[in-house]
């Protein structure tokens, strides 16, 4: 319901400035076309007032709604718990439309037990034979009453299912007669109470713009404009004149009581004198189609052209008053963790890397071949075994740390100055080439004294390359 409210905002701005436009240049446009087109203009704008949807036939026009608008006093005020203003303000407009509907229709009552009470059926054959002749005339073939009334003054259709044609207690000459009743009879063929119960619904819907309720009074007039039209089309200036002249008795009889949802042949002294203009005029107008069909698409479209840059209108209403409270937000959903990356390991056997599969594995490390770790809380507490008292070249193992070496071979005969290979004196004549690399023992050369055929380490790199890299 809070989004029908905006969607009705969002419609009645546009169409206002429509209307606007449509008042101001109607003096202009009634030299040119008929007062017809403008009849149906105004069924069209009320009808889309009536519909709260939008047609993006255009790109719709953001109005942005100011953040603070100036008021008398700035002293924020704190809102009680609970009150939503956005469904405040749905509930006034609800509330409007209601007040204003009991209004129309307690007026619509009462007046419907007034002619219950004071009307009475005609049985002067000389008013029938003219209701007949009317008839035929307006193209009227529906059945209806025609009933004699002392509380009306003026001729008019009453009743929406069911209408009757109220006429007061006045001897009109046949002329008179004759004009009254065509007049009547053409509002009842074109179903001018439906228009004006459109008309009436536009005004309850969009009860707080003043410019649906001034366009209400110009349909109602120029509904009456384009009667006017019709009973006098090809009708002489004598025709023309006594039209007149009937209206004006109308006049000096006086205004009675009446009903929003009723047709009268008079209902306005302001309006006597521009209806004496069109009757009068015998010129040739344009039936104005194009003119309509123009601006009843422009009025259509316009709709939904402007939007607000705002949520709701309620926000900007909070804002401006200085309410501080709402609603309290959904608490944000907390994130998702984060997998932490689990290390990879390699074994220094095959190149070939391993993840844990589970914590049950001891301290993270995956051993295969059914090898088990060593019994040992720290390693850093782990001592190797005693290598054999020999100095042979096997007990060197790849991947000894510097100092076993040391223990096991003893000094080195020399050393490079980087600290990547050792020259060591073995006990058999041959010499002992050890590189490293990070401090590690990777290659091992054994070079024979005489130069024959030398040994060479789990690597398969030869003797003569020891030598190369000893140069």
């Amino acid at each position: 319901m809070e989004n029908l409210m905006i969607d009705i905002i969002e419609i009645t701005l546009p169409i206002s400035v429509w209307i606007a436009l449509l008042l101001l240049c109607a003096p202009i446009l009634k030299r040119s076309y008929v007062s017809k087109w403008r009849y149906y203009m105004w069924l069209f704008v009320a009808a889309r007032l009536v519909l709260p949807f939008k047609i993006s036939l255009a790109k719709s026009i953001t109005m942005p709604i100011p953040q603070t608008i100036p008021t008398a006093a700035q002293t924020p005020v704190v809102a009680a718990a609970g009150i939503d203003v956005q469904k405040l303000v749905t509930f006034v407009w609800i509330l409007g439309v209601i007040v204003f509907a009991l209004y129309q229709t307690a007026k619509y009552i009462s007046f419907s037990g007034m002619v219950r009470r004071w009307a009475k059926n005609v049985t002067d054959e000389r008013i029938l034979h003219a209701v007949k002749a009317a008839k035929d005339f307006a193209g009227v073939t529906r059945d209806f009453n025609v009933k004699l009334c002392k509380a009306v003054t003026t001729p008019m259709v009453f009743g929406i299912v069911t209408p009757v044609l109220l006429l007061p207690c006045i001897d009109f000459t046949d002329a008179e007669l004759t004009i009254v009743l065509r007049h009547e009879l053409v509002h009842m063929r074109r179903r001018d109470i439906w228009y004006k119960l459109l008309v009436m619904t536009a005004r309850a819907v969009h009860w707080f713009n003043p410019m649906v309720h001034i366009m209400a009074s110009a349909a109602d007039r120029d509904m009456e404009f384009a009667c006017d039209a019709e009973v006098v089309r090809s009708q002489n200036v004598d025709y023309r004149r006594g039209y007149c002249e009937t209206i004006l008795r109308l006049v000096h009889n006086g205004r009675g009581r009446g009903t929003a949802l009723s047709t009268c042949f008079f209902f306005s002294k302001k309006t006597v004198l521009e209806r004496f203009k069109g009757i009068l005029d015998e010129k040739i107008k344009r039936s104005g189609v194009v003119m309509f069909c123009v601006i009843a698409v422009s009025v259509a479209v316009s709709g939904g052209v402007i939007t607000f840059a705002a949520d709701s209108v309620a926000e900007v209403i909070e804002d401006d008053l200085g309410i501080v409270e709402r609603p309290t937000p959904p608490p944000a959903a907390a994130p998702e963790p984060t997998a932490e990356p689990q290390p990879v390991y390699e074994d220094d056997t095959d190149d070939t890397y391993y993840e844990p599969e589970s914590d049950d594995s001891a301290d993270g490390y995956v051993y295969e071949d059914d090898y088990t770790a060593p019994e040992y809380e720290d390693y850093s507490d782990y001592v190797p075994d005693e290598p054999a008292a020999d100095n042979s070249v096997n007990d060197i193992t790849i991947g000894d740390e510097r100092g076993s070496v040391y223990d096991r071979l003893g000094e080195p005969e020399s050393s490079a100055a980087n600290g990547m290979k050792d020259t060591y004196s073995l006990d058999d004549g041959s010499t002992a080439v050890l590189q490293y690399e990070d401090g590690t023992l990777e290659h091992v050369y054994i070079v024979e004294p005489s130069g024959g055929e030398a040994d060479t380490d789990s690597t398969g790199v030869s003797a003569d390359g020891a030598e190369t890299l000893e140069e």
